[in-house]
């Protein structure tokens, strides 16, 4: 028998999800554990078990429970001050609430938790005004800064994620002229507003003020009169002079 006659066995898949459960379920049987003996601390037993359940709830599991569950008490059954801080540092921003970054030790830290959460709430719903509240200086004018500009495909990443599709099929379509591509943007407002701008941009690469054959682009391009059909004053509209390759500011060919 050579090697592809061996029999193939279909690896099973782990059921993530029943895992994912039991294991939160674990971590709040231990943190239930260790605050129930703690207030039970007292004889030997209950010391023992103590130390059993806390060597279990590790300072990453202790963190993930606070930030999923909101909960800054959960932060407290962490040791080390740095963990703790940063364990609050992460229910506060899982809440995206300022003030809760008052409860770090570091003040430098509390700061950087508070300035990074008011940004990020400025950013989320487009309001510069919110920016004022950054304690950081440079912070606080990178934040008005980006804010102050229009939302582009440049940096809607880092201000409209959710919309950044739309604006690209928007500056597509006025780009191209093609208004057939605003259909395909989700937000109705934008929608209609990309509508709007092809339309726009459309009227102004028609206009021809003086009627000479030349848009009023054109005109800005050749260097002729857009109030004057005929820049030289030869007898010949601009729009033909160039039609017949001549130069429609004077004499000679282009």
């Amino acid at each position: 028998m050579d090697f592809q006659d061996q029999p193939i066995t279909t690896a099973r898949s782990i059921p993530w999800k029943p895992v994912a459960i039991a294991a939160g379920g674990l971590l709040v049987a231990v943190l239930v554990v260790i605050l129930a003996a703690r207030l039970l601390r007292g004889d030997e037993a209950t010391r023992s078990l103590l130390q059993e359940a806390e060597e279990l709830a590790t300072p990453a599991l202790v963190a993930d429970f606070a930030a999923d569950h909101g909960s800054l008490e959960a932060c407290e059954l962490l040791e080390s001050e740095q963990a703790r801080d940063n364990c609050a540092w992460g229910v506060a921003r899982s809440l995206s609430d300022a003030s809760l970054c008052g409860a770090l030790t570091d003040p430098a830290a509390a700061m950087r938790c508070a300035d990074g959460i008011v940004e990020a709430l400025a950013i989320a719903n487009l309001d510069v005004s919110a920016c004022e509240a950054i304690q950081d200086g440079e912070r606080e004018a990178r934040c008005i800064a980006l804010l102050s500009e229009p939302v582009t495909s440049e940096n809607c990443l880092e201000r409209a994620t959710e919309a950044c599709d739309d604006i690209r099929l928007y500056e597509e379509a006025v780009a191209t002229l093609d208004a057939l591509l605003c259909r395909e943007i989700v937000e109705e407002g934008r929608r209609e507003s990309c509508e709007e701008a092809v339309e726009d941009r459309l009227d102004v690469l028609t206009e021809d003020d003086d009627e000479d054959g030349l848009t009023n682009e054109e005109e800005a391009r050749y260097g002729t009169d857009p109030q004057s059909p005929d820049t030289d004053d030869d007898g010949y509209l601009d729009g033909a002079e160039i039609d017949a390759g001549y130069n429609p500011n004077g004499p000679g060919r282009l």
